[in-house]
């Protein structure tokens, strides 16, 4: 079995999504993380019993151009962060 595929589970596409949803009287909060969505469903007054949608947040999707633009240019971050944690770790390691 591959490393990567652990009880079933590809880890290579698999990930964390959130989405909350907050109402106080007539206000309304939403956020979200990662690819979920918040929608809202509302009656149509102008057609008998029909619905309409409306999404709310936007799906964080690497493939969408202004979530690419808004991560890649935190990507150098990123590297020296896990650098300097591996580096920790190797050093409790050798410490031990």
């Amino acid at each position: 079995m591959s490393p990567n595929i652990q009880a079933g589970i590809n880890i290579n596409s698999s990930g964390t999504t959130a989405s909350v949803a907050y109402q106080k009287g007539n206000r309304l909060w939403v956020a979200s993380a990662g690819d979920s969505r918040v929608i809202l469903c509302c009656k149509d007054k102008d057609k008998d019993q029909a619905w309409r949608v409306q999404a709310l947040t936007i799906d964080h999707r690497p493939r969408r151009p202004s979530e690419r633009a808004r991560w890649v240019p935190l990507v150098p971050c990123l590297l020296a962060t896990t650098l300097q944690h591996f580096t920790y770790q190797l050093s409790l390691h050798n410490a031990a």
